[in-house]
């Protein structure tokens, strides 16, 4: 059992940022680059787990060209029968759009967030809810004495992105990628120490 770490708010937001702009955009040399940056920032401060999945994840990025990430990437939420749609609502109800997209859209406005530019997907896309959390995250960064902002990011953990178990269990039933399987891991570690560490 790994031993508890204090969470690093700051580390946290980068990498909800990062996994935000990887399942939103897919794998860019700026996304490649922040993903690069994130897994620096939590092999130093991430639990056994995390870090472990985090040298995992840095290997696969630096062993595939850039191309041959993107695409995986869109193999893996874009194209084809084994490809599998990142949205809470799909994973709730089955349905596109739902209750679950609701919820966030009601987050996103409670917290002052507006719809990043370019981007047409609802609200309870993975990629929304990592950068609301994101948001959340670098507000407790910025005033740890702040405790309704760190339990506005914890609630929003428990409320939104928990379904991400559920869907890094679809991505290895589908056959996703590895990097795509690895990532998954990683995130779902990372939130897991999140939520487990308050």
């Amino acid at each position: 059992m790994d031993q508890k770490k204090k969470v690093d708010w700051t580390v946290l937001s980068l990498t909800a940022a990062a996994f935000s702009d990887w399942f939103l955009f897919g794998m860019t040399k700026e996304i490649q680059s922040e993903t690069q940056l994130m897994c620096q920032s939590l092999s130093e401060c991430g639990s056994e787990t995390v870090r472990g999945r985090t040298r995992r994840l840095n290997a696969l990025l630096s062993e595939r060209s850039l191309e041959e990430h993107a695409q995986d990437w869109a193999k893996t939420f874009a194209l084809g029968a084994q490809s599998t749609t990142p949205h809470e609502s799909v994973f709730r109800s089955g349905l596109v759009m739902q209750e679950s997209r609701d919820q966030t859209l009601a987050w996103m406005r409670s917290m002052g967030l507006g719809r990043a530019e370019g981007v047409n997907e609802p609200e309870d896309h993975a990629g929304f809810q990592l950068a609301i959390f994101a948001n959340l995250c670098a507000r407790v960064a910025a005033d740890m004495n702040d405790q309704e902002n760190k339990s506005n990011a914890l609630r929003f953990a428990q409320e939104h992105l928990l379904w991400l178990e559920e869907l890094q269990r679809a991505l290895q039933r589908n056959g996703a990628p590895s990097y795509s399987c690895a990532a998954m891991d990683l995130l779902v570690s990372v939130l897991g120490d999140v939520i487990d560490n308050d």
